[in-house]
């Protein structure tokens, strides 16, 4: 089980330099939290760094898949540029789900399916 206060330290270090290594988050993940000696280096980045980069990652995406106008391709109008706005928004739900880590992951993206449907009833209202 992660704990809350690594998890917290490694956001926190993240927020503050990207590029910092994950030996260094180590070092200092283990002074919060013995336990974490337990865990072998890439252990600790599994269970916390990369955790914190999806996520991240995840909502980075969920923010750019509602487009500010429907997209058209080629000399589709009307309806045929709110169906691709409509596409991509499903597109997104899958990659969203697809990127979950774990069950807990999936339910979450799941219990989501309210804003999805609701970007699609914005796009079709157009």
């Amino acid at each position: 089980m992660a704990s809350d206060k690594v998890m917290k330290y490694v956001e926190g270090q993240l927020s503050k330099d990207p590029k910092v290594s994950n030996a260094t988050l180590y070092e200092g993940a283990k002074k919060l939290d013995r336990a974490i000696g337990k865990l072998s280096i890439r252990q600790f980045h599994a269970k916390y760094p990369l955790q914190v980069k999806r996520r991240k990652g995840r909502s980075r995406r969920r923010k750019a898949a509602v487009p500010r106008k429907p997209a058209t391709r080629g000399r589709r109008s009307g309806a045929g540029g709110n169906a691709d706005a409509v596409r991509k928004i499903l597109f997104q739900f899958a990659r969203d789900l697809s990127a979950a880590d774990s069950q807990l992951g999936t339910v979450e993206v799941l219990s989501k399916v309210d804003g999805y449907t609701s970007d699609i009833l914005k796009v079709a209202a157009r």
